[in-house]
């Protein structure tokens, strides 16, 4: 199974179908079926053959872009699932489709095809487009503000399940997903989020300073023998480029959510026996995977 596979499995495994999320305390997040305003009317984007659309649009005085792709069964009378997936620093849109198979037609969520949202960030010093909360971001970005102006223009523009919008990203994407999760303006409005391979520095409060008002479902994902983000974590003489341990900043998120740091259940994905996988809370319920 592929790392979008994972994701996509995970972040419809940790929030349930047919009821309301156990939450720590109130939230409006609502996991039945919700219609946006974009729903039964027809939309004015224009998409291509392959069902692409890139869409330029502002925040502040900065011009963003966001590439989307609708999936064959898209019905703009029947809202379908949204991800957002962010690459990780230096990539591209494009290039995280390609890799992330978010696209494919196989990807379904409640056994409806995926909105795949590929936004880009902004040209910081470390030598390409990045994301918020990383030491080499461009710090004029307003990479929050961008994810919500894009929530609120796919609401407006196409027919969305506002119950299960999610967000995955890779690396610094991963990184900045992590910082969404603790951000209440999004974390509000996002069911579940997923980082592969990602890269927490301080700047996407991997420790105390990320306190979310309800109980957020993640899916985490990172290889033990990481060249780039390792897994044990990395010191530095500069403090904004620390990365923590990956197994305590999993059981940090199990304790947010209210599990024990030790309350997981244990299993192997594969019969090759090469992904193993951590589980606070029980299927279908407000938790934690760790694979």
């Amino acid at each position: 199974m592929s790392a979008a596979g994972l994701i996509v499995a995970g972040l419809l495994s940790v929030v349930r179908v047919d009821a309301r999320p156990a939450l720590a305390t109130p939230s409006p997040l609502n996991v039945r079926a919700s219609k946006s305003p974009g729903c039964g009317n027809t939309t004015r984007w224009k998409f291509d053959d392959d069902s692409h659309h890139t869409r330029n649009t502002t925040v502040g005085s900065d011009d963003r872009q966001y590439l989307i792709h609708l999936p064959e069964d898209y019905d703009e009378g029947s809202p379908s699932p949204v991800v957002l997936s962010f690459h990780g620093v230096g990539s591209s849109s494009e290039s995280l489709e390609a890799a992330s198979q978010l696209s494919e037609s196989r990807q379904r969520l409640a056994d409806k095809g995926i909105i795949a949202v590929y936004p880009l960030g902004m040209d910081g010093s470390g030598g390409g487009a990045s994301w918020e909360g990383a030491p080499y971001e461009d710090p004029d970005a307003k990479d929050i503000k961008f994810v919500n102006l894009i929530l609120d223009e796919l609401g407006d523009n196409l027919c969305v399940d506002t119950s299960r919008m999610y967000a995955s990203g890779f690396s610094n994407g991963g990184g900045f997903t992590h910082l969404l999760a603790c951000t209440p303006s999004v974390n509000t409005r996002v069911a579940a989020f997923g980082m592969a391979s990602g890269a927490y520095y301080p700047g996407t409060h991997p420790g105390e300073a990320c306190q979310p008002d309800r109980q957020v479902p993640v899916v985490i994902t990172h290889g033990d023998d990481d060249p780039v983000v390792h897994f044990d974590g990395e010191t530095s003489d500069d403090s904004d480029r620390e990365l923590p341990n990956i197994s305590n900043f999993s059981k940090n998120w199990a304790e947010r959510d209210g599990h024990g740091r030790e309350d997981f259940e244990f299993s192997l994905l594969n019969d090759d026996e090469d992904v193993h996988v951590w589980q606070w809370g029980d299927d279908g319920e407000e938790g934690q995977y760790y694979l």
